[in-house]
């Protein structure tokens, strides 16, 4: 799936008040005000009054800033194709010797344009005029003098000292001959063919450009209007119960937000919107009384709450009129309610969703504490919505160690921690770091007594075996869907970290766990008290006499809470269409084929499936997948792991009847340890 365009890196003005006590602590000390590695979603994270609200109340509302993007459309290709066409242009114009008379198109135009946008930005692309428009200009303007000259050819085909340079008289003037006799004619026929050249080669170098300049980014440019898009600001001040007693639903809380706030910084222009849920039920009322296509909206956007959020019962919003006139729900066969009997965090997940989901172009979103209210089960589904509607970006602020610890399953995410110092005045250091920094738990006033355990557990020997697993079990639930709607239903709502965890065991060391809680031995430590209800999946090889048959110790222990693969390791489970994929270039190198590699050949328990793929290399003069003990070296087991993981979200392929009956397996123990919550 093609990655969107978003914003990567935003080097903000410290000449604004507002900002020049925030410092950037980055690797580049001469840009303290640069910030770097921006995702799809960012978390700003740290203590009370660390400045993280104030600051991202600053970037809503600032209209002129430096930035980055992200893939083949960085700043440095900009200016790279701004440097190329500034060449061009003088090299196509400068070597002509007429070029005075040639000049009617403004060569300096084009000339000082590239002098003044790469000696102030020749880094970052300015808001207030962005390179790829300059370069749209100028191609634009080239276009317009070219259609102007293209058009006048025949309306001034007499007039040779007007327009002499730029046509040929004699292919399309019939009576070109009437001027023979004219002294310059010599000469003007000379230059009249020049001209003609010249444009032609302008045709030529706008195509060039044009191209190089792409359609794609022109109607990016065109439609998301990058440094100038729509932006939401979600504060904390929020609710959809309305606080006027008359029934002419001011928005009290906008109101305030904007006098608190935006009052110093001039009016928001019309892309800055304060959105505090006040307005939902206007909004909704006017769109079920409007045009089709709203009245459609309004319904998308129910069945999209009933998918994300309530299991897949159906949900109908009613703007009810009788008073007070309230936004009222109903979700599957439950009584219909005033929204403000069905709890504050159904609501703050309505009023986060609204616009993420109605606004179907890119927009920027700054939101207050998405978590307010929120169960984390509900705040890992927030963040999967986030996820899904990557059109747009967004910077929220937080103090939830549960989006730390989600932060791990999803990409692109960053994670930015806010802390206060005290110098002559105070400054407030942004650092961009990882959700396992342990002092950003400790500024949320995280402990482990803060903790509370899931009710089933996954132990598995490392982390290739979880990111399989779970590419396995969504596969699992997707299959589901058409051949068992029922159990589909019943899996689809069971989330990680609520219904259940992973566990890494890290190979020997599960010698170290005792799973029997009975077991007066104190040597090993005791699993059931330090977890949920264990379901415990080795490798096939834990049977072996190597390993002193622990096979038959854990099935005594656990009994059906254990599951023994029936191949060497997990990566022997992998998908042919999968594997393929993911050695090809390897086997490309080495002169292997791929069609050679088939489920029936290597998931086996007696097939290292490192020493497997090496035997299908001719041209491998050593090892190049296996270790000394013919399973993948450490190097290949997470490469391939992690890209493994990545094209089965984007590839077509199919379960294996062992990989389906491994899943049955784990979702079986999961459902029995979540039955009564």
């Amino acid at each position: 799936m093609k990655d969107k365009i978003r914003y990567t890196e935003i080097y903000f003005p410290n000449s604004r008040e507002s900002l020049s006590n925030y410092i950037v602590k980055n690797d580049l000390a001469d840009k303290p005000h640069l910030i770097p590695s921006l995702s799809l979603v960012n978390i700003l994270i740290g203590a009370n009054n660390s400045g993280k609200s104030r600051f991202i109340r600053y970037l809503f509302s600032l209209n002129d800033f430096l930035f980055n993007l992200n893939g083949q459309h960085q700043a440095k290709y900009y200016f790279k194709l701004l440097q190329d066409l500034d060449e061009e242009f003088k090299q196509l114009f400068f070597s002509k010797r007429r070029i005075s008379q040639i000049g009617k198109i403004n060569c300096n135009y084009i000339c000082n344009m590239y002098n003044e946008l790469t000696s102030q930005y020749g880094e970052y692309i300015n808001t207030n005029k962005p390179i790829y428009k300059s370069i749209d200009d100028i191609l634009k303007f080239l276009c317009d003098e070219v259609e102007k000259y293209d058009d006048n050819y025949y309306e001034y085909g007499r007039e040779p000292d007007v327009y002499r340079d730029y046509i040929d008289y004699s292919q399309i003037v019939p009576h070109y001959q009437d001027y023979a006799d004219h002294p310059d004619f010599e000469d003007f026929m000379e230059f009249s063919a020049e001209g003609m050249f010249i444009l032609e080669r302008i045709k030529e170098f706008i195509n060039k450009f044009k191209e190089k300049l792409g359609n794609e980014l022109l109607s990016y440019s065109k439609d998301f209007n990058f440094g100038n898009e729509k932006k939401f600001y979600i504060p904390i001040l929020r609710g959809m119960r309305p606080l006027d007693v008359d029934d002419q639903h001011k928005n009290f809380y906008g109101d305030r937000t904007k006098w608190d706030y935006f009052r110093s910084t001039g009016s928001l222009t019309d892309k800055m919107q304060i959105f505090t849920g006040l307005e939902l039920y206007q909004s909704i009322k006017e769109k079920l009384l409007g045009e089709p296509e709203e009245r459609q909206l309004v319904k998308e956007f129910e069945d999209f709450l009933s998918i994300n959020f309530f299991e897949n019962k159906p949900v109908t919003l009613i703007p009810k009129e009788k008073s007070p006139k309230v936004v009222h729900i109903k979700i599957g066969n439950e009584k219909q309610l005033p929204i403000y009997e069905l709890g504050d965090g159904l609501q703050n997940l309505i009023i986060c969703t609204f616009n993420i989901f109605t606004e179907k172009e890119r927009c920027l979103f700054f939101i207050e504490e998405p978590d307010m209210f929120m169960h984390p089960s509900l705040q890992r589904s927030f963040l999967e919505v986030l996820s899904k509607f990557d059109q747009h970006q967004y910077f929220i602020t937080s103090h939830s160690n549960h989006f730390l610890d989600m932060t791990i399953d999803f990409a692109n995410i960053s994670v930015f921690h806010f802390s206060k110092h005290e110098v002559t005045q105070p400054q407030f250091h942004i650092r961009p770091s990882s959700p396992r920094d342990r002092q950003i738990l400790l500024d949320l006033g995280v402990r482990n007594s803060s903790v509370f355990i899931t009710n089933a557990t996954i132990w598995v020997e490392g982390i290739t075996d979880r990111l399989y697993l779970k590419a396995y079990m969504k596969k699992y639930i997707d299959e589901l869907e058409h051949s068992d709607p029922d159990k589909y239903s019943e899996l689809v709502k069971l989330k990680e970290d609520y219904h259940y965890s992973f566990v890494e065991y890290q190979g020997a060391n599960l010698t170290h766990w005792n799973f029997n809680p009975d077991d007066d031995d104190t040597y090993d430590m005791k699993a059931s008290y330090i977890c949920a209800q264990a379901f415990l999946i080795a490798d096939g090889d834990i049977g072996s006499e190597s390993k002193g048959n622990r096979k038959a110790i854990y099935e005594e222990m656990l009994g059906n809470r254990f599951l023994a693969l029936q191949v060497k390791e997990i990566e022997n489970l992998i998908p042919a269409e999968i594997l393929r994929q993911v050695v090809a270039k390897q086997f490309k190198k080495y002169g292997g084929n791929t069609d050679l590699i088939k489920d029936e050949d290597y998931a086996r328990l007696d097939t290292p499936i490192g020493t497997y793929l090496d035997n299908l290399l001719p041209l491998s003069k050593n090892s190049l997948f296996a270790a000394e003990s013919g399973t993948f070296t450490s190097y290949y087991k997470g490469t391939l792991c992690d890209n493994a993981v990545k094209i089965m979200k984007n590839l077509e392929w199919d379960l294996t009847d062992d990989l389906r009956a491994i899943c049955k397996e784990i979702f079986d123990h999961i459902i029995t340890q979540n039955k009564n919550s």
